[in-house]
């Protein structure tokens, strides 16, 4: 199965499930399938993202984002090795037992090592 993609300066071929958009730059197709993955892992699948108020499908991934607690993103991590979480600062409050590595007054950021460490000690 092949398929196109679009671009206004050369035009791609498709050939062995690989989309060669220039000499230098081709994509596999299996990459597809794992981004989705790894997307909906963190921002939910449609069915998931529907359960959260929104004008917009953008502000309902956030919102599931948002949701996430510390156990649930180590458990990302153990299929996707994660190093870091980045959360804004307003909806940090289920890291709260955790120490930033990095904060400023929009996001802080907790190493996934610091969940795990505290996670085996319970």
């Amino acid at each position: 199965m092949g398929f196109w993609v679009c671009n206004n300066y050369v035009k791609p071929f498709v050939q062995y499930g690989l989309v060669y958009h220039n000499i230098r730059c081709k994509v596999v197709i299996g990459y597809f399938n794992e981004y989705q993955k790894r997307k909906e892992s963190l921002y939910g699948n449609s069915k998931q993202i529907d359960y959260f108020e929104g004008e917009w499908v953008g502000e309902k991934m956030s919102k599931f984002y948002r949701q996430l607690t510390p156990i649930q993103f180590l458990d990302i991590s153990d299929l996707y090795k994660l190093d870091y979480v980045v959360i804004e600062s307003e909806f940090s409050e289920s890291f709260s037992e955790y120490k930033p590595r990095f904060e400023n007054n929009r996001v802080k950021i907790y190493k996934i090592n610091d969940v795990k460490e505290k996670d085996q000690c319970i």
